[in-house]
């Protein structure tokens, strides 16, 4: 783990209750855990914080989902944009 990264507990999704490291200067405003245990073997499941900072779960994307690309602006996320590496 980095020194700058922070532990974050994940809420809802195949991976409720882990805790994941998580780059509090990282411009995306969301994370994509890889799991096999999601909707979609092998892609990755997309957990952001609410407005009380809870990290909760917000969908599963496939593996092609995770082609590198421009980043989403802060709010804009959605399947169509989401492109974390």
């Amino acid at each position: 783990m980095d020194a700058r990264e922070v532990m974050v507990e994940l809420h809802g999704g195949q991976l409720d209750g882990q805790r994941v490291p998580f780059d509090p200067e990282d411009p995306d405003p969301w994370i994509a855990v890889i799991s096999d245990h999601g909707r979609y073997p092998g892609g990755r499941s997309l957990y952001r914080p609410d407005a009380d900072g809870v990290w909760r779960w917000e969908c599963d994307l496939r593996p092609e989902e995770l082609r590198p690309g421009p980043r989403p602006r802060a709010g804009a996320w959605n399947r169509s944009t989401a492109r974390r590496a």
